[in-house]
């Protein structure tokens, strides 16, 4: 939460294999997490990673559909 308030954070920063934090939240279903990086209104909700999944896929490949 902390880290979602400070000024020089990249809240939809992309790892080495092109995963975001919503990416990551979403496959392990972290109901709250999403929340918190929606409101911020600074992600791309259907960013895509280095193969292609965004994290509706992954949410739902994960059987977390209901986080999102």
């Amino acid at each position: 939460k902390l880290l979602l308030q400070a000024d020089k954070v990249d809240v939809d920063s992309k790892d080495s294999i092109g995963r975001t934090p919503l990416s990551w939240a979403a496959e392990f279903g972290h109901k709250t997490m999403i929340k918190l990086l929606l409101r911020t209104d600074q992600v791309v909700v259907d960013s895509m990673d280095s193969a292609g999944q965004t994290p509706l896929f992954w949410a739902v490949a994960s059987g977390h559909e209901g986080s999102v």
